[in-house]
């Protein structure tokens, strides 16, 4: 070993490399110590900086100027960029295909980049092709030790995750591995405590009101995977008041169950049947059975007519509101007639004026309806009561049918 002493170094510090190898030894010691890598720096002191590097100009203190890098055994190993500049930070780069490329990057506002020249969050990951830009593992337990921790402390409107994409699949994907055995997803309303959603590995999602009380039920397979699906009601107190069996008792058909039914978007109760010339049937005409093709109607077109069986729903926009049918069977058809309910209808005044309250009946214009006036003869052909007057000629009159 060579012992080599350069007179600008401080008393104390010594040199010493190690001949035939070019290893490198700087020692505060007097004594030379023998190099154990290529480069190697000793202190002696407990505490204080084993290395510093830093700009020669204005020092690593200084507001504008100036680069350091300090290693220190006791406190922390740092790399220090004093320069005041919106592009200043440090940053790590190795080089690819001829390429000069960032790796790592800390900002001067402390932003961290991987991938990214100028991160532009806090945590800012680019990764390109197949490769994954941010991968975490952990073996903690339950909320408290999260795999990842995501969290808005802002009053505002803070968001805590958002996620977007511009591919064919999914946004946001979770999964179970084999082994797991608890729900797949749980959130939490205001303050934590118990869950107000959770869906189970099968696919049973559950929705709670803020008593923790179950309110909601979807369920992909009722009672096991080879059945349909049902959605499950209740009310604030968990009684069931809706259920919808997309399989009931797993015979293919479905069933609605409730205590009570409101249906808005229509006023009468209407069955779809087929009707010969369907070609010249319009909305608001009456038709009756036809004695000639069974199961089928045609359009009333004599007064009093026995075979009376309802009025083509639809006229003046007012729509079925429930619709009765079996498809495949003789109960099903093309054209809705109403049989119950409040519905338009064409009449014909000629043979009397229209008023509200009036019986009406099949008159002699096809597809029309009018007053009627000899109760012997309407006993059994009457479509129901007038409640919109027509005081002469023809129209539309609103008739609440009922059929007798």
């Amino acid at each position: 070993m060579k012992k080599i002493l350069f007179g600008f170094l401080t008393i104390g510090l010594s040199i010493s490399t190690f001949s035939g190898t070019g290893q490198v030894s700087v020692s505060n010691l007097t004594t030379p110590v023998t190099p154990q890598s290529l480069f190697q720096v000793h202190d002696n002191h407990v505490s204080g900086q084993v290395f510093q590097l830093t700009n020669t100009t204005s020092g690593y203190t200084s507001p504008s100027y100036g680069f350091a890098i300090e290693i220190d055994p006791v406190f922390k190993t740092s790399f220090k960029n004093q320069f005041e500049n919106a592009g200043a930070g440090i940053s790590f780069l190795t080089k690819n295909g001829g390429l000069l490329l960032d790796r790592l990057t800390i900002s001067n506002n402390g932003n961290i980049g991987i991938g990214i020249g100028i991160p532009t969050a806090k945590l800012h990951t680019v990764a390109t092709g197949s490769l994954t830009a941010g991968y975490f593992t952990s073996f903690g337990l339950g909320l408290t030790y999260p795999t990842l921790w995501c969290e808005n402390t802002s009053t505002g409107a803070g968001v805590a995750g958002y996620f977007t994409s511009a591919g064919t699949d999914a946004t946001f994907v979770l999964g179970q591995q084999a082994t797991a055995t608890g729900p797949l997803f749980k959130a939490f309303g205001i303050g934590g405590g118990d869950e107000e959603i959770r869906i189970d590995g099968d696919g049973t999602t559950f929705f709670y009101n803020g008593n923790h009380i179950g309110t909601i039920t979807l369920d992909p397979a009722e009672s096991g995977p080879t059945e349909g699906g049902q959605i499950t009601m209740y009310n604030a107190a968990g009684g069931v008041t809706i259920s919808i069996d997309g399989d009931y008792n797993n015979t293919g058909f479905g069933r609605i169950s409730t205590g009570e039914l409101e249906i808005t978007g229509g006023a009468d109760l209407a069955e779809p049947f087929s009707v010969i010339e369907t070609e010249s049937i319009q909305s608001g005409m009456v038709l009756s059975i036809d004695p000639q093709n069974p199961g089928k109607l045609k359009v009333a077109s004599s007064a009093y007519d026995h075979c009376v069986a309802g009025i083509c729903s639809g006229a003046s926009n007012i729509k079925p509101g429930l619709i009765l049918r079996q498809k495949g069977t003789a109960a099903d058809g093309d054209q809705l007639i109403a049989l119950s309910g409040r519905v338009y209808c064409l009449a014909d005044a000629t043979n009397g004026s229209i008023n509200p309250g009036d019986l009406l009946t099949t008159s002699d214009t096809p597809g029309y309806a009018m007053k009627v006036t000899s109760y012997e003869k309407a006993h059994g052909a009457i479509i129901g009561k007038a409640m919109t007057a027509l005081p002469s000629g023809k129209g539309m009159v609103l008739v609440l049918v009922s059929l007798q």
